[in-house]
Formats: C-alpha cells, sequence, structure tokens
C-alpha cells in the first residue's frame, strides 16, 4: 500500500506539472510604506559604516630571521614613504613577520595595485586576508 501511495503521488505531481506548466501569470509587488519608512529611518542613523570582511593585500615581505623584525620596518617605511594614502600592516605570526599593503575587496584590485609597485618590491605577491572596510557614505536614491 505505501507503494502503491508513493505512485498515486508521483503520477498526480506529473500531471499537475503538465497542466500548469503552460500557464502564465503576472506578479504584482505593493511595497509597505511602514518598511521604506523603517529603511530612511536605518540609512539616517547610520550615515557611514565600517568594519571587517574577508578580501586582499598585497605581501611585501615575509622573514623568520634574528633581524626580520628591522626588516619589516625598513620595509614598511619604504612603502609609506612612496604610498602615504595606502594602508600597511606589519604583522607577526611566531616565528614570521609579514608587511602587508592594501585592503581591496577583490583579488582585481589588488592585482592592479601589485602591478604598480612590482619594480619596487619585485618579491610581493597577493594573498588572501581579512581587511578593513574603508568608511563608505550611505547614498540615498
Amino acid at each position: 500500500m505505501h507503494h502503491k501511495a508513493k505512485r498515486s503521488l508521483c503520477c498526480l505531481m506529473v500531471f499537475m506539472l503538465g497542466t500548469f506548466s503552460g500557464v502564465k501569470g503576472q506578479v504584482s509587488l505593493f511595497p509597505d510604506e511602514k518598511v521604506s519608512s523603517l529603511v530612511e529611518r536605518q540609512q539616517a542613523l547610520l550615515p557611514a559604516f565600517s568594519g571587517k570582511s574577508m578580501g586582499y593585500r598585497v605581501q611585501l615581505f615575509f622573514s623568520s630571521g634574528s633581524n626580520s623584525r628591522e626588516q619589516a620596518n625598513r620595509v614598511r617605511n619604504e612603502f609609506v614613504s612612496k604610498y602615504p594614502k595606502m594602508s600597511v600592516y606589519v604583522v607577526f605570526k611566531e616565528p614570521n613577520f609579514q608587511v602587508l599593503a592594501g585592503d581591496f575587496r577583490t583579488r582585481a584590485e589588488a592585482v592592479g595595485f601589485l602591478r604598480e609597485i612590482e619594480g619596487l618590491f619585485p618579491q610581493s605577491f597577493v594573498v588572501k586576508d581579512e581587511i578593513a572596510y574603508v568608511k563608505h557614505e550611505i547614498k540615498k536614491e
């Protein structure tokens, strides 16, 4: 009996699919004014946002030697002197020091910047990392 019920249900579904497959319809949406009002209030309360997300950075330096901290700081200072508006990070993950530059949301942005600096920092490459958002204004339409 259980098998018979499954077969009947399957036949019913095939019949309904065939019957309603040619039916075309139209859906109308009527936005609720309360929802629109809440969205506007939220945008007014949050004029700018910032946070963290996964993105990309350009690794300029990586070492674990006895003077790797000094080397990392030299690379950082050299980078800052050439790109003062770009964010740069010296990261210590035992036993390694890294120097990472940028907060790029896409790999394409990071690769574009890498191409710009590869003459000055030939050992650099793109890495996936948690990035900081740059503050953005929320635009009202």
